[in-house]
């Protein structure tokens, strides 16, 4: 789905190792749960380090790495199906267009959650008026609140590893 070269692969290796070291997730499972928002992630410019960072701050907030990829692919499609509601509720928030496709290719997912998260503070009814499917919510919920800090580091750490050259 990253359209990444053969020479690329040491690089996911190291990322999904990284991701193991971080998180509460394993090989096995990430390779079999990742085909699942991948495609989605990929199209909506969502770079595989902050795909596996989401992955690996879930994981380790307590959420096994089946769910959280179900989780996670839910938060991405909202992205891509905003309600009229929460145009309108962003718009109010002077966020119009923030939680869009072209904001997130623009800026990430992490910078996105951000930004909403700093306009609607802990308002958890107008964060269920932006993702109102539950299993979009969850992941939206976890990563604005308990896990924001390990996302943000996770986050940081897996762009470390990679731009390492490989040796």
């Amino acid at each position: 789905a990253y359209g990444m070269e053969a020479e690329e692969s040491a690089k996911l290796t190291d990322i999904f190792f990284e991701t193991v070291r971080l998180g509460k997730t394993t090989i096995p499972e990430m390779t079999t749960q990742l085909g699942l928002v991948t495609p989605i992630a990929a199209n909506l410019g969502v770079s595989i380090e902050e795909l596996t960072a989401m992955l690996a701050a879930l994981t380790k907030g307590g959420i096994n790495t089946q769910i959280a990829t179900t989780y996670m692919r839910a938060a991405l499609v909202q992205v891509l199906n905003i309600s009229t509601d929460a145009e309108k509720l962003l718009g109010e928030k002077n966020l119009a267009g923030a939680f869009s496709a072209a904001n997130l290719r623009a800026n990430g997912f992490l910078d996105t959650l951000k930004k909403v998260k700093d306009a609607l503070g802990d308002d958890v009814e107008a964060m269920r008026i932006l993702v109102p499917n539950i299993r979009a919510l969850v992941p939206v919920l976890a990563l604005t609140g308990n896990q924001m800090d390990d996302f943000k580091n996770i986050m940081h750490e897996l762009e470390t590893v990679a731009t390492r050259e490989v040796s």
